[in-house]
């Protein structure tokens, strides 16, 4: 563990062991996010290992803390605050972070940020809570109070043991816009789509249909056998409305392969595709865009007309780029192109060419005052010549891009 003045005291607060054993990986870092001091388990969060070294900016590791500053740094006047950000997920894993503040032996105040990973019990308990409710849906079936409820919030119907509809509620008929007496002797399938053949296993299905407006609708459907003497002559199924489910975990896809700020794909989606052309044994060419001096525009002008300047290349180069290549925000201030090469592609230069002139000819125009110019480093490197896998080739880049801005 290494330490800067002032933190002496810190080895002793920071138990290594405690954070081992309840799977919390931490970041300490002062009021300039410079980074002090890590334990093991931070690997397991950020997105480039390589990255990860004392003094480098917190935010170019983990980017949960951009846009959050003001209210990380509010944290010193009011030490009692944690800032509490639940289930985020990181490398296929959920965790919960709190930020909050830490005072060394001199007074000295710095910040900590506690990454603790969720433990498969919470997902265990979630599957304990559906059998629960299963059980207690079973005998809320069975008194005239609850089917009157049931009969008011969720579409259900029962079918015989050949799936022909004998018994539907008034939902069921509201949502479909149709007469009990054309309901009745149809088959299920009529309405809704599955993938199962017949409704005679005691589990729950996801149906689809559509609504009124021509629109697929997604239910939760749990299949409730009726018993006479031990003998299933029906069963009840209960439909719940999941569509905003779908909706939410269309998001959720969104997110963890595109970056929030600039719209652009990230780090994942772009490595996705270079492995999926390198195992195509495709080639293609990557180009590394690094800003200059980026911290120094923050730093001028603010951290929102940095992440104006981020949006502006980005539009900028969207709109340079064909539609077969991808443009990605890798991190921070650092993009990539991935150009497809075939043998009728002949313009990769001249885009490149047209990439390497945006700074000179887009300045960011900040304000109707404020005219923001920046550069950028830029490089480039080809599969199979430069690297045979995805890190390989990124790491070539940056050994590039690296080089360039040392000479």
């Amino acid at each position: 563990m290494q330490f800067v003045t002032g933190l002496s005291m810190l080895s002793k607060i920071i138990n290594k062991q405690i954070c081992q054993k309840n799977r919390i990986s931490y970041l300490l870092f002062d009021k300039n996010f410079v980074l002090l001091d890590y334990n093991e388990g931070v690997e397991d969060i950020i997105d480039d290992s390589y990255s990860l070294r004392y003094g480098v900016d917190v935010r170019e590791l983990v980017y949960d803390f951009v846009g959050l500053e003001e209210e990380i740094l509010e944290l010193e006047k009011n030490k009692n605050k944690v800032l509490s950000f639940p289930m985020i997920k990181k490398q296929g894993n959920f965790y919960d972070l709190d930020i909050e503040t830490l005072e060394a032996d001199k007074k000295e105040t710095f910040l900590i940020a506690y990454y603790t990973q969720k433990s498969k019990k919470s997902l265990e308990y979630i599957e304990m809570i559906k059998k629960i409710n299963k059980k207690t849906l079973h005998f809320e079936t069975s008194d005239k109070k609850y089917k009157e409820q049931i009969n008011n919030r969720l579409i259900s119907f029962h079918v015989n043991k050949d799936g022909f509809i004998t018994e539907c509620n008034d939902a069921f008929c509201y949502y479909f816009n149709i007469e009990e007496d054309n309901v009745l002797n149809t088959h299920f399938s009529n309405f809704f789509r599955t993938r199962e053949s017949d409704l005679n296993k005691e589990e729950s299905v996801i149906f689809t249909t559509k609504n009124a407006n021509n629109k697929e609708v997604y239910f939760h459907a749990n299949i409730l056998p009726l018993k006479r003497e031990e003998y299933i002559y029906e069963n009840l199924v209960l439909c719940q409305d999941i569509s905003y489910l779908k909706e939410v975990n269309k998001q959720l896809e969104y997110v963890s392969e595109f970056d929030t700020l600039t719209g652009l794909p990230n780090r994942t989606y772009l490595l996705k595709h270079i492995d999926k052309a390198i195992g195509k044994n495709k080639p293609f060419l990557l180009c590394i865009i690094d800003f200059n001096n980026f911290k120094k525009i923050n730093e001028e002008h603010g951290h929102h007309a940095g992440d104006m300047l981020l949006k502006h290349f980005a539009k900028i180069t969207g709109e340079i780029i064909r539609k077969e290549d991808i443009l990605a925000r890798l991190r921070g201030d650092e993009f990539i192109v991935m150009f497809n090469i075939s043998k009728k592609v002949k313009n990769i230069d001249a885009t490149i060419k047209r990439i390497e002139e945006i700074p000179s000819k887009y300045p960011l125009a900040y304000t109707e005052e404020d005219t923001i110019h920046f550069s950028f480093s830029l490089t480039s490197a080809s599969y199979p010549e430069d690297g045979t896998d995805s890190e390989a080739l990124i790491r070539t880049l940056r050994g590039k891009v690296l080089k360039q801005k040392i000479s």
